[in-house]
Parts: structure tokens; sequence; C-alpha cells
């Protein structure tokens, strides 16, 4: 798959209403199943005072994963679509999951640190785009928050996990059709 921009990806699926739907259902999926994966995460820590801290941490973070499938819920319905989790290929999760496989919770935090940046591109591009002033005002919203994962999960995590993590990540980037 050759490589794209977030800007010629945004410039393909904002001039083609099919697209811009597809890519909306996909929106969904992707935050709900976000909450879903850092809750499993959650769920293999430990119980110690340290760990505790870092379950309210991630707890915060599917909150706000939750949040924001409701408003892209809300722009799908508000188009006349039923919101779903999909039955689709993972993608990027197929690259970067199964080399996480036994790995420690700051090597997770790490993968999750890389895909909330990714998005960040993505995300800014939306929330500046005023054809689509509902679009633009929930991704708006959101960018302060994904910011705020981005920056937590990189706190949870250590350089040489985000640095290892960053070859699986850019497979995934490339499997997504993106320009790591």
């Amino acid at each position: 798959m050759t490589g794209r921009t977030t800007a010629q990806w945004w410039e393909e699926v904002s001039n083609d209403p099919e697209k811009m739907i597809d890519w909306l259902k996909k929106q969904y999926h992707g935050e709900r199943t976000a909450a879903d994966r850092i809750q499993d995460m959650i769920l293999n820590i430990p119980g110690n005072a340290k760990d505790a801290w870092r379950r309210r941490v991630l707890n915060g973070i599917v909150v706000d994963e939750i949040k924001h499938a409701i408003w892209v819920e809300d722009l799908l319905k508000s188009r006349g679509i039923a919101p779903a989790i999909l039955e689709k290929e993972e993608r990027y999760w197929n690259e970067t999951l199964p080399a996480a496989e036994g790995k420690s919770f700051e090597y997770m935090c790490a993968v999750g640190h890389l895909a909330e940046t990714m998005r960040l591109d993505r995300i800014k591009l939306l929330a500046e785009d005023s054809r689509f002033s509902d679009i633009a005002e929930v991704f708006q919203k959101i960018l302060p928050d994904e910011e705020f994962h981005a920056k937590l999960f990189a706190v949870l995590s250590t350089p040489e996990d985000i640095e290892e993590a960053r070859k699986y990540h850019n497979e995934g980037m490339n499997a997504l059709g993106l320009v790591p």
C-alpha cells in the first residue's frame, strides 16, 4: 500500500460522502474499541499503591474514550446512520499488538502513546476544517483529551519501550497506508 499523508487522506475522504460516512463509522468503532483495550490493560495491573495510581489514570482515559464515542455516535445519528462496532480487519492493531504479547505494562503504554500521537495530526486537521462544522466542533473537543492521553501514556512508559514499540507502530501505519 502506498503511504499518504494525513492531508492527502483527508482530501480524499472529505470530498466523497460515502468515504466520509465509512470513516465516521470507523471512528466510532475506534473510540469504542480503544476504551475496551484500555480496560483490558487495567485488568492486568497488579495491586499496589503505584498500580492503583496507574488504574486511576487509565480509568480516566477510558471515560474520555467513551465520551468521544458518544460524540461520534451523535455525528452518525445526525446523518441517519446507526453506530455499531464493526466486523473489520484491525490493520494497525494486527501489526502492533502481537509484538506486545508478554511485554511489560510500560511497553503497552508505549503502544498507547504512539497510537494516540499518530492520531493527533488527523484530529488537528479535522478540528480546523470549517467545511464540516459539526465534525470540527467534535474534534475540537476531542483534541485536548487526546493530547493529554498521549502525554499520560508516555509518562506511564519509558523512552526505551517507546523506541522499541516504534518499529511495530511504523508497520501499523504502513498497514493503514499512512506515511510514518
